[in-house]
């Protein structure tokens, strides 16, 4: 229960702001390299789609998690050994996102309210609402403060 709370009173509106500005530019590079991929290999079928898919999300995750490490969390060193921990917060907030973006889809009709625009706000505001977990785990325990090692903020 202390690291529920401590994730909560640590947020950084600040940080978060940068952490959700690197978000948005790492995914439009994820979009250009997924559209790369395809140009490049020039087949357009359901296994290259998805491999293209999987090729991006991966680069997409790596170039995030260096980015987050020195820009947002203003890291001299990137911890290499902290890799794993952002990929399982990232899953998690792939699963979040899921989450809240069905729920308002289906479950408070976003729908009938927006019409042929419904899926895309709701996965809007899924992916923000997901960020502000994804943000706070991630400073909490991908990105936390060491206190002895006072050259590694």
């Amino acid at each position: 229960m202390n690291n529920i709370k401590g994730v909560i009173t640590n947020f950084n509106i600040n940080r978060y702001l940068v952490f959700l500005t690197i978000g948005g530019i790492v995914g439009v590079i994820t979009l250009l390299i997924r559209e790369l991929f395809d140009i490049v290999l020039g087949i357009d079928n359901r296994i290259v789609y998805l491999l293209s898919i999987a090729f991006a999300y991966f680069i997409g995750i790596i170039l995030s998690f260096f980015l987050h490490s020195k820009v947002t969390f203003g890291r001299k060193k990137v911890a290499k050994n902290n890799l794993f921990s952002f990929i399982v917060v990232a899953i998690l907030g792939l699963i979040s996102t899921m989450i809240f973006s069905f729920m308002l889809r289906y479950w408070v009709s976003f729908d009938s309210y927006f019409k042929n625009f419904g899926a895309t706000i709701s996965f809007g505001i899924g992916s923000i609402l997901s960020s502000i977990l994804t943000y706070s785990a991630n400073a909490k325990f991908v990105f936390k403060e060491e206190k002895n090692k006072g050259d590694n903020k």
